[in-house]
């Protein structure tokens, strides 16, 4: 008997491991789909809406809300972010890199935000899912660090190539686009207009009456 017991016990442990090795392997193929759908829209807000789905499998829950740069979404109709944020931060959660959980909630830090997960009242998080969770968040920082990259990147175009008072295209925005025409061999004209005593107006009214000004002078 203590032989079969013995059996009977590693087939048990050897059916775990499987079982666990599965997991782990949807678990990393559902976040890799999960880092090409963050990757649509805009928005970081954008992206968790096409990738929710996906998120639904890798971490099972009953209900999702977050909150991103001031834009809130909900998988359906919750309490607001903030019941489940002051939930997240009584007594009794627990924190790991990007990640709080007391219960059956589960936060997933972002930068300026959170994503708030929900299972049923008494359904704990597992060891397995937790790290997952961990993985989500570090895939939600990085496509949150590309969206700011490239807003910075679009600012400083802007403002190497627009005027700051006017928003009209300037000198450096005009030599770059006649060295693209002329790149190709196009027939280019270029217009000059002239208009009297202009910076000095400029100067004189300051920024506030500049776009009056702009209005009067491109009428």
């Amino acid at each position: 008997c203590e032989a079969l017991g013995e059996i009977v016990a590693a087939q048990v442990a050897a059916l775990e491991e499987r079982t666990a090795l599965a997991a782990r392997t949807a678990a990393a193929r559902g976040l890799t789909r999960l880092g090409r759908l963050l990757r649509q829209g805009v928005q970081l807000t954008d992206g968790l809406i096409a990738a929710y789905p996906v998120i639904r499998e890798v971490l099972p829950h009953a209900g999702a809300v977050a909150g991103i740069e001031g834009s809130h979404w909900a998988s359906h109709d919750l309490a607001p972010l903030s019941h489940w944020q002051e939930q997240l931060g009584l007594e009794g959660a627990a924190r790991r890199e990007g990640i709080v959980w007391r219960g059956h909630v589960l936060g997933i830090d972002v930068p300026d935000g959170i994503v708030v997960l929900l299972r049923a009242v008494g359904e704990a998080w597992s060891h397995a899912e937790l790290e997952v969770a961990q993985e989500l968040h570090h895939l939600l920082a990085e496509r949150q660090a590309e969206i700011y990259r490239r807003r910075t990147e679009q600012q400083l175009h802007v403002m190497a190539n627009f005027d700051r008072v006017t928003g009209l295209p300037n000198r450096t925005h005009l030599l770059h686009a006649l060295q693209q025409a002329l790149g190709v061999e196009t027939e280019t004209t270029v217009t000059v207009i002239g208009l009297d005593r202009f910076r000095a107006l400029k100067a004189t009214l300051g920024e506030a009456d500049n776009g009056g000004l702009r209005g009067v002078s491109t009428a």
